[in-house]
């Protein structure tokens, strides 16, 4: 099992740092979106020298309602409503769309997550492809996140401001205070971006040192570095783990056979037929006879000249001066 992750999660520390702040912020959102139809956790908007309301606090509900700590409605969008404010239908719309930035953004992490976790390295030919993937599959949900960030922020909060002033009060000062849903959302959106600012730098450095690596000569040290930090087929130090535990196995093999050959060069010795000499067979003996190789007259290139061409001589085709 072990063996069989190594082959699929990334090897890079780097990596397995921005996959995990990935994952956090993937509870992170999932504590958010969660959190829908609920009365708090956005914050409220408090009115600070208003002369003509009675109202402090307006709070925001995440079923895009604005209401008093009476449960008076300030805006809420209802198909019987005789009167909407446009500055409540345009509160209302943003809040939908930054809802619906959040759960895209929610679905796009774990599908991320999913897929530079497990499924990234065993697809990839190279380790620059797996650190443009990581890259490509992260910046999905930072955008739709940072969009529904902004869209909040941005949009909902000034448009809930304007309809409070336009539907409670006039006059005064209006503070938004953040509540623990709105806490999330940027605890949610610095991790995002922490994990995307290292996965593009770890993409940026690689770049930069392929490129620098091709404008010099490679030496012994960058090549061990660069095995060192391969993120995509390591089945090469399987392999040669293995080579090794054979060329043991085999050394020890040719050590014991020269050990039991020994004693019997010796009883060979005068007969002229012992390894070496030409004439042994290499099959004496059953089950533990040593492998040899047999010597063999090898013809030098005069004789092979004069069995082709047995009226010339090398001599003869030489070119004459």
């Amino acid at each position: 099992m072990e063996l069989a992750l190594c082959h699929v999660i990334p090897r890079d520390i780097v990596l397995q740092l921005v996959l995990l702040l990935l994952f956090a912020s993937c509870i992170v959102q999932l504590l958010i979106v969660s959190s829908y139809g609920g009365k708090v956790g956005l914050g409220d908007i408090s009115l600070y020298g208003s002369s003509n309301s009675s109202v402090n606090t307006v709070f925001i509900s995440t079923r895009s309602t604005l209401y008093v700590s009476d449960e008076s409605v300030v805006c809420h969008m209802e198909s019987h409503a005789g009167f909407i404010h446009a500055s409540c239908a345009r509160f209302v719309s943003s809040f939908r769309v930054a809802c619906g930035l959040f759960l895209a953004s929610f679905m796009v992490s774990i599908i991320g997550f999913i897929a530079n976790t497990f499924f990234v390295v065993p697809l990839s030919k190279t380790t620059m492809f797996v650190l443009a993937s990581e890259v490509i599959l992260f910046v999905l949900p930072f955008a739709l996140h940072s969009t529904g960030v902004i869209v909040f922020f941005h949009f909902c909060i000034y448009n809930a401001k304007k309809t409070i002033r336009a539907v409670v009060s006039s006059d005064g000062d209006l503070h938004y205070r953040f509540g623990y849903l709105s806490i999330l959302m940027v605890v949610s959106e610095v991790l995002l971006l922490i994990g995307f600012v290292i996965s593009t730098g770890r993409y940026v450095c690689a770049l930069v040192c392929r490129r620098s690596l091709k404008q010099r000569d490679i030496v012994r040290g960058d090549i061990g570095h660069f095995m060192q930090h391969h993120l995509v087929n390591d089945d090469w130090e399987r392999q040669k783990n293995v080579l090794k535990s054979h060329a043991r196995s085999v050394q020890l093999e040719i050590v014991v056979h020269v050990d039991s050959g020994s004693g019997k060069d010796e009883s060979f010795a005068g007969t002229g037929t012992g390894p070496g000499t030409g004439t042994g067979t290499g099959d004496e003996g059953e089950g533990g006879s040593p492998f040899f190789f047999r010597t063999v007259r090898c013809l030098s290139l005069y004789e092979m000249q004069c069995n082709n061409y047995p009226n010339t001589t090398p001599r003869d085709s030489e070119p004459t001066k």
